[in-house]
C-alpha cells in the first residue's frame, strides 16, 4: 500500500502541473484499480483527458484529441466509460466534419491524413470510407496530371465527382485538364518534329512549355536531357587534352556530371548511314560500336555491340566503348562475351600477353563491381538464355553522353512491360524486338510504324538519326563517336 500512496502522491502532483499524459503512465496500473484513492485519482484524470479533448478537437488539433481519448479509454473505470464513448462519437463527427472541409478547399491531402485518425483506430464509418476514396481519387488525379497523362486524371476526377457531387469545383478541373489535353498534343507533336529535324534549342524550349503544364512529363525530361547533351556536345568539352598526355594515367579528383562533353567531330556525321556491326569474332574494327537508344517516357540506354567493350574515363578519342564521368584509368575495366557468359577483367591487374580465360572473372547475374574511387557498378543478364545483359551505375557517376544504363547487346533485346526484359518500358502492352540479322540491326515490332514521318510496314533497319513510332512507343537512335 506504500507503493500505491507514493504512486497517488505523484499523479496528483503532475495533475497540478497539467501533465496529463505522466499522470496516465503512472495511473495505468493494477494497484490503482483496486484501491479506493486510485479510482478517484482515476476518475478526475479521466474527466480532465475528455475534457481537453473537446477543446482541442474543437480548435482542430484532432490528432492531440485522439491521443486524449485514447489516453482516457485506458484509464477510466466502469462507471466513466460511457463519458469517454460519448466524446468519442463526437470525435468522430468532427473528423468526418474536418476532412468535408479540406476538400471543399481543395486540400485532398489534409482530409485524407484525418480520416487516416480513424483507420489506425479501428473506427469504420461509411461516410469515412466514401470520403477517404474521393482523398485518393483526388491525389491520383493530381499524380496523373503532373505526369501529363491527362485522360487518366479526368476519369479519376470523374469518380470523385460521383462519390462527392457536392464537390462542385471539380467541373472547372475537369474542364481545364481537357484544355490542358489539347496544349499538350500539340507541344508533344512540336517537340517530335524539331528532335527529327535536329532542332536542339527549339525542342529544349518546347519541353520546358511541356513541363510549366505537367512538371513529371517523362517524355518532355527526357528531351530535356537529351537537348541539354546535345548542347554540351557542341562546345569545347573540357576533357579535351593535348594528343602527348594520351597516357593510361590517373586523374586527380572525381569528375561529375557538371563536366561538359566531348568536342563536335572534325567531320560531320553521315545521317541515314546503317548500323553495321560484324559478327561476334575477335576482330571487330570495323563495326558501329555503340549507339544512344532513346525511349519516349521511359529513357535513353546506351547500346554497344561489340562482343568485347571497354570502359573507362571520359576522353575523347581514346578509344574505349563505355566512357564514365569518374577518375578513373582511360582503359579500366573490360568485358567480353563467350557464348552466354561474360567475362570482366581489370587491365593492369592481370597480364596484358595473356589470353586464357583464366585470367578473367566470370560475371554472375545481379553482381555488384566496385571499380575503385567510389564508382559501382552493377551487372544484370535477366534472360539466361539470351545473350544480352545490362550494366548499370549505381553510384553518383553517369556515362558520357548521359544515359540511364549500359546494354550489351548479344542477339537480341527485349524492350518491354516485363522487368525480365532488357528494358523495362511501364504501359507497353506488346514488346519490342532489336535483333542482329547478319551485318545489321532492325527492329520488329506489330503493326504499321512511322519511320522518319513515313509509314512503313515490317521490321526497320536501324540507322543513325532515324526516329520510329509506333502505336505506344516512340525511339530515336543516334550513332556514338566521340570517345572511339
Amino acid at each position: 500500500m506504500f507503493f500505491t500512496g507514493k504512486k497517488l502522491r505523484q499523479a496528483k502532483q503532475l495533475m497540478r502541473q497539467g501533465d496529463l499524459s505522466g499522470a496516465c503512465g503512472i495511473v495505468d496500473g493494477k494497484n490503482f484499480a483496486n484501491s479506493r484513492g486510485g479510482r478517484r485519482i482515476a476518475r478526475q484524470l479521466t474527466g480532465r483527458l475528455v475534457e481537453r479533448a473537446g477543446r482541442l478537437s474543437f480548435n482542430g488539433d484532432l490528432e492531440a484529441a485522439w491521443r486524449d481519448l485514447s489516453d482516457a479509454l485506458n484509464i477510466a473505470p466502469q462507471d466513466c466509460r460511457d463519458r469517454v464513448s460519448s466524446e468519442t462519437s463526437k470525435l468522430v463527427e468532427r473528423t468526418i466534419d474536418h476532412a468535408q472541409a479540406a476538400l471543399l478547399a481543395k486540400q485532398p491531402g489534409v482530409a485524407c491524413c484525418s480520416m487516416q485518425l480513424l483507420a489506425d483506430r479501428g473506427i469504420e464509418d461509411r461516410r469515412a470510407d466514401d470520403l477517404k476514396r474521393v482523398c485518393q481519387l483526388l491525389l491520383e488525379a493530381r499524380d496523373w496530371s503532373a505526369a501529363g497523362r491527362i485522360n487518366e486524371a479526368i476519369r479519376s476526377l470523374c469518380k470523385a465527382q460521383k462519390l462527392q457531387p457536392e464537390l462542385i469545383f471539380l467541373n472547372d478541373q475537369i474542364e481545364q485538364l481537357r484544355h490542358q489535353s489539347g496544349q499538350l498534343m500539340e507541344l508533344t507533336n512540336r517537340l517530335r518534329l524539331a528532335i527529327n529535324q535536329s532542332a536542339w534549342g527549339g525542342a529544349k524550349s518546347v519541353s520546358e512549355q511541356i513541363l510549366e503544364i505537367a512538371p513529371q512529363n517523362q517524355i518532355a525530361l527526357d528531351a530535356r536531357r537529351r537537348c541539354e547533351t546535345k548542347q554540351a556536345h557542341q562546345q569545347k568539352s573540357v576533357f579535351d587534352v593535348p594528343e602527348s598526355s594520351t597516357g593510361d594515367t590517373q586523374v586527380s579528383g572525381a569528375l561529375d556530371s557538371t563536366c561538359g562533353g566531348y568536342p563536335k567531330p572534325s567531320q560531320p556525321p553521315m545521317r541515314n548511314k546503317p548500323m553495321v556491326v560484324a559478327e561476334d569474332v575477335v576482330d571487330e574494327a570495323s563495326a558501329m560500336r555503340s549507339f544512344m537508344l532513346w525511349i519516349d517516357g521511359v529513357g535513353g540506354f546506351l547500346v554497344c555491340t561489340k562482343s568485347q567493350v571497354t570502359l573507362g574515363r571520359a576522353v575523347p578519342h581514346c578509344g574505349i566503348d563505355i566512357p564514365v564521368q569518374a577518375d578513373l584509368r582511360r582503359h579500366h575495366l573490360k568485358i567480353k562475351r563467350v557464348e552466354n557468359r561474360y567475362l570482366g577483367r581489370q587491365p593492369g591487374l592481370a597480364s596484358e600477353d595473356s589470353k586464357s580465360e583464366e585470367t578473367w572473372d566470370l560475371l554472375a547475374n545481379d553482381q555488384c563491381l566496385d571499380l575503385g574511387h567510389g564508382v559501382h557498378l552493377k551487372f544484370m543478364q535477366t534472360h539466361p538464355l539470351g545473350n544480352s545483359a545490362r550494366l548499370e551505375l549505381t553510384s553518383r557517376h553517369r556515362t558520357e553522353p548521359w544515359s540511364d544504363a549500359i546494354l550489351l547487346m548479344g542477339d537480341a533485346l527485349l524492350l518491354g512491360a516485363d522487368r525480365s526484359n532488357h528494358v523495362c518500358c511501364p504501359g507497353w502492352q506488346k514488346n519490342l524486338v532489336i535483333y542482329r540479322k547478319g551485318t545489321k540491326i532492325l527492329l520488329r515490332a506489330e503493326g504499321s510504324l512511322e519511320v522518319n514521318g513515313s509509314t512503313q510496314v515490317g521490321d526497320v533497319l536501324l540507322q543513325d538519326g532515324i526516329r520510329v513510332i509506333g502505336s505506344e512507343f516512340s525511339i530515336s537512335c543516334e550513332e556514338v563517336r566521340g570517345f572511339l
